[in-house]
């Protein structure tokens, strides 16, 4: 009986070999109909069909993890469309394993539209990584790829992108200085406070808003005199200036600068000793 049972354990034994060694060697089930499926969408980020492209980049992101190396391979496609929108997928999947393949090869393609889908992905995943590239990127000859690595800059809040932010505030295209400031406003780093400052008198409304807005952001109060003068100018945005004055300051004087000057002048020591 013995000899019987021993003989029977011996056979569970090597069919349990032979089933591990199988698990090891063959793919899973339902691996080759997944790749076929990754496959075809990838074919489908390449198409100009309305909503077709999107609708792939939305079935690739919900496969997560299996769509990322094929994603990445796609970066080289001969097709821009297709490389534009493996950069948006990738991003979306957020997967670290594209930061490094996003920065080598997307950020750098010829194609200005892949290079602008690169930076907002690595704005998604947000890794340290992609810091110094992008700060390369602010001096693009495209202005939208500016833009975004300015915008990507500002999500990842690395205190290396100050100093090169700052710089694009003087940038010739007025949304690369708004986004620079907006950027600048996520960081929230007192260095940018006196070339925010300047950014008041800027030639375009859009960049003079921002500009107040990001100053109330901060909350430093070397910025309450220059925000007052700006109430003083025809020019600027008196409602964002007013609100962060108020922000800072605590206090509603609304748009009369006069009521501001003389508050700030009798209060102005005590206040600033308090911060």
């Amino acid at each position: 009986m013995m000899h019987y049972q021993a003989k029977v354990l011996s056979k569970v034994f090597k069919i349990a070999m032979v089933l591990l060694f199988l698990s090891f060697c063959l793919p899973p089930l339902g691996h080759s109909e997944t790749r076929d499926r990754v496959d075809r969408l990838i074919q489908e980020l390449g198409s100009f069909g309305a909503g077709v492209q999107r609708n792939a980049i939305e079935a690739l992101v919900e496969m997560g993890r299996p769509a990322v190396k094929p994603l990445i391979a796609a970066l080289k496609d001969r097709y821009s469309q297709r490389r534009q929108g493996a950069a948006v997928a990738l991003g979306e999947i957020g997967d670290p394993r594209a930061v490094e393949p996003l920065i080598t090869i997307a950020l750098g393609d010829e194609d200005e539209e892949v290079r602008w889908a690169a930076a907002g992905a690595l704005g998604r995943i947000k890794d340290p990584r992609a810091v110094e590239p992008l700060i390369a990127a602010l001096r693009d000859e495209d202005r939208r790829i500016r833009e975004g690595a300015a915008r990507t800059l500002g999500k990842i809040k690395d205190p290396r992108a100050v100093k090169p932010l700052i710089v694009a505030l003087r940038d010739e295209d007025p949304d690369v200085r708004r986004r620079a400031a907006r950027a600048l406003g996520w960081i929230k780093n007192l260095r940018a406070v006196t070339p925010l400052v300047a950014v008041l008198r800027d030639e375009d409304r859009w960049v003079r808003r921002r500009a107040a807005k990001v100053l109330g952001e901060i909350g430093d109060p070397r910025a309450v005199e220059p925000l007052i003068a700006a109430l003083r100018d025809e020019k600027s945005s008196w409602v964002h200036v007013v609100r962060a004055l108020e922000r800072i300051t605590g206090k509603a004087f609304g748009r009369d600068p006069v009521k501001w000057q003389e508050w700030w002048e009798e209060n102005k020591e005590a206040f600033l000793k308090e911060r």
